[in-house]
């Protein structure tokens, strides 16, 4: 069984980061462990210039 994640892609050095983006996924979960903030919280704390793919990401 797969699960896929269509707004999580891996770059070239197999990293995973947010699709169309230059966010690792790291980030936000350093930012979500440091802060506690909820996916909410995150989109808007975080004020990504690429907010609507990040938004899709944390749904």
């Amino acid at each position: 069984m797969e699960t896929r994640y269509e707004h999580i892609v891996l770059n070239e050095n197999h990293v995973p980061r947010i699709a169309d983006t230059t966010m690792k996924v790291v980030e936000l979960v350093v930012e979500q462990q440091a802060y506690g903030w909820s996916p909410e919280e995150l989109r808007s704390e975080l004020q990504h210039p690429e907010s609507a793919t990040l938004r899709f990401a944390l749904e």
